[in-house]
């Protein structure tokens, strides 16, 4: 991911099985659990202290949601 206008992280390359089907190229990941991310490292930070889930504040099309992302 790069970092995106207006902060936030854009979605490059969405792999992993964890993020498959959840997050799609072009993507602005703007928040996990309620913490923004400008940084890829923010991402594996929040993730990492999560233990079955984490909320990600998305902005896709123009639009801003919130996804669910069940971990392991």
């Amino acid at each position: 991911g790069v970092c995106g206008a207006g902060g936030g992280l854009v979605v490059e390359v969405a792999g992993g099985a964890v993020w498959m089907g959840v997050v799609e190229p072009g993507d602005v990941v703007l928040a996990i659990n309620g913490q923004p991310v400008s940084y890829y490292d923010h991402v594996r930070e929040r993730v990492a202290k999560s233990a079955m889930a984490v909320a990600l504040l998305t902005r896709r099309n123009g639009h801003t949601i919130f996804v669910p992302v069940r971990i392991g």
